[in-house]
């Protein structure tokens, strides 16, 4: 498939004009159809005094989610059932209540674990480390009792959706969650991706996350709640009371954080290819289109008890939710923003995949606003 010099024109102006033109910042959009580039641009530095390539990509955060979503329904076509009891491959995790609790239900956010237990191991922040240590966490999930007030209900699972997919990965195939990806999806489709830095291409460059003077004041809100010792969204994001965001986009940097594997929150990718997963999925190129279908079709719509926001969830995916989650004006649109603002999704007709990732971290549990004027500029050029 050609590229569409117009589209990418017009991306590449829009781009322009949203993004931050501070020093030491940038991003890049791009746009592919039935798993072919059609249009992409970026703007802007890496890092400072380093520009934005072909070959820059980012840590995307929340982006992961949908990712993760494609990966279980590559387990969904060859048999697993995300209704049946995680207990089914993962006996150890029918402690203390959860013998019932579903995938769907971790992937729709409403099975009442969005954070470790007060008592016994947790991952944290301040220890990134903690964050490699893959046989404490699933233990500590499987010991874990649901949250009673967030249980039926939702209540966005930051991290622990991805650490529980990952294990259900490791009981069904014998690997990890990042090489069954690899071996499975990217190198079929020739994609530049991965769940940490050992996953992806020597040549691929890893951008610098930062904030943006612009962004003093999305900062500040954040830093409010990371001060606050009863947050959920603090619990949630595995932050210690009073950590500030720069000081978590620091660890985020660190090699001891960026080695392992953190589902959720841990995809490094490049626009491009972001866009070209969604739009492989969104053809069904690597899943049946019964799949696609079944996972991208709403299964829970509630307002989240924890970003104390609407969210219309699919199985790993968001869907449109106003005000502050829509993608597109499209009914089959299905996706993930990112914390920092990157986000990508996909729709089924037309076989679309589009994607932004920037290193100018503005924190927020919206669709970002430099995202959505990208988005809408796909419409403009119909």
């Amino acid at each position: 498939m050609a590229i569409d010099d117009r589209l990418q024109k017009h991306l590449a102006s829009v781009l322009k004009e949203v993004e931050v033109s501070q020093g030491g910042f940038g991003g890049a959009v791009a746009v592919a159809r039935r798993g072919e580039l059609v249009a992409q641009a970026h703007f802007g530095e890496a890092s400072p005094g380093r520009q934005w390539t072909d070959h820059t990509a980012a840590l995307t955060w929340s982006v992961s989610k949908g990712v993760c979503a494609m990966i279980v329904a590559k387990l969904a076509d060859d048999g697993f059932n995300v209704d049946k009891p995680i207990c089914n491959v993962w006996p150890e995790f029918s402690a203390n209540g959860k013998a019932d609790i579903t995938l769907a239900e971790v992937m729709t956010h409403h099975s009442g674990l969005p954070w470790f237990p007060d008592l016994g191991f947790s991952p944290s922040l301040d220890y990134p480390g903690s964050f490699g240590r893959q046989t404490d966490i699933a233990s500590a999930l499987a010991k874990a009792p649901p949250i009673s007030q967030y249980r039926g209900k939702v209540a966005y699972q930051a991290f622990t959706y991805g650490w529980i997919i990952g294990e259900i990965v490791r009981r069904l195939k014998g690997i990890s969650l990042s090489d069954f990806f690899r071996e499975e999806i990217c190198r079929p489709l020739s994609l530049n991706m991965g769940f940490n830095i050992r996953s992806i291409p020597s040549e691929i460059e890893l951008a610098k996350p930062g904030t943006p003077l612009c962004a003093w004041e999305e900062v500040g809100n954040i830093d409010s709640v990371f001060a606050d010792q009863s947050s959920p969204v603090r619990r949630a994001l595995m932050v210690p009371a009073g950590m500030k965001f720069e000081t978590v986009l620091k660890v985020t940097e660190q090699n001891e954080f960026l080695e392992v594997e953190c589902p959720a929150i841990s995809l490094i990718s490049s626009a491009t290819s972001l866009a070209r997963i969604y739009s492989h999925f969104a053809a069904a190129h690597f899943v049946s289109p019964s799949i696609r279908d079944f996972f991208t079709q709403e299964r829970r719509y509630g307002h989240d008890m924890i970003t104390d926001s609407p969210r219309r969830m699919a199985l790993g995916f968001a869907l449109n939710a106003e005000p502050s989650m829509v993608f597109n004006s499209s009914p089959t649109v299905f996706g993930h923003p990112g914390f920092g603002g990157s986000l990508a999704f996909g729709d089924a007709n037309g076989g679309l995949g589009f994607a932004y990732v920037t290193n100018a971290m503005i924190p927020s549990t919206e669709i970002d606003s430099r995202a959505s004027r990208l988005s809408q500029a796909l419409i403009e050029n119909e």
